[in-house]
């Protein structure tokens, strides 16, 4: 079941996204500022996070920009109603995976979501620290028949994305 967090100062925004993407493979998380967002991260470690640029507070490109360092940080979405080159670069910069513009269609979105949720295609949930990670970890087996594999399984460790080495070996 993927994780996605619906991070905008509007309730009605997160309303009409929450009713697009919700279905049974999908657990919906909102908040309405970015220290909400950073809590619902720290105890749900959703999968995806969409976040509205503009918020009283903290603006969404500095939410995204804290969660850098993070390890386990979600795939992030950047909603803004601002329409430049120059707000899309800066969004991606601060560590944001992709954008859309509002007003945005609905098939817009669901595009945008599918191509996020697709980077997790053929993974697997493992746990981390306690069991605390859920996050799916992806598991590639390369020269290597999946019964010769599982006969070394006990000698394999599992990196969270970006933390592997290029290269892991059974022993």
């Amino acid at each position: 079941m993927y994780k996605i967090l619906i991070v905008d100062d509007e309730e009605p925004a997160r309303y009409g996204i929450r009713r697009v993407l919700e279905n049974k493979d999908r657990q919906i998380f909102e908040a309405a500022n970015a220290q909400t967002a950073r809590d619902v991260i720290k105890h749900h470690r959703p999968h995806l996070m969409l976040v509205d640029i503009n918020m009283p507070d903290e603006d969404g490109i500095s939410l995204v920009r804290s969660l850098a360092e993070d390890p386990l940080k979600p795939l992030v979405i950047v909603i803004t109603a601002y329409q430049s080159v120059k707000i899309a670069v800066e969004t991606m910069k601060a560590g944001a995976d992709d954008y859309l513009t509002k007003p945005f269609e609905i098939d817009d979105l669901r595009s945008v979501v599918r191509r996020a949720l697709d980077k997790f295609g053929g993974e697997i949930s493992v746990g981390g620290r306690d069991g605390q990670w859920g996050h799916p970890f992806r598991l590639e087996i390369i020269g290597q028949t999946l019964s010769s594999f599982h006969s070394k399984a006990e000698n394999t460790r599992v990196f969270p994305r970006g933390n592997a080495p290029k290269t892991i070996q059974a022993r």
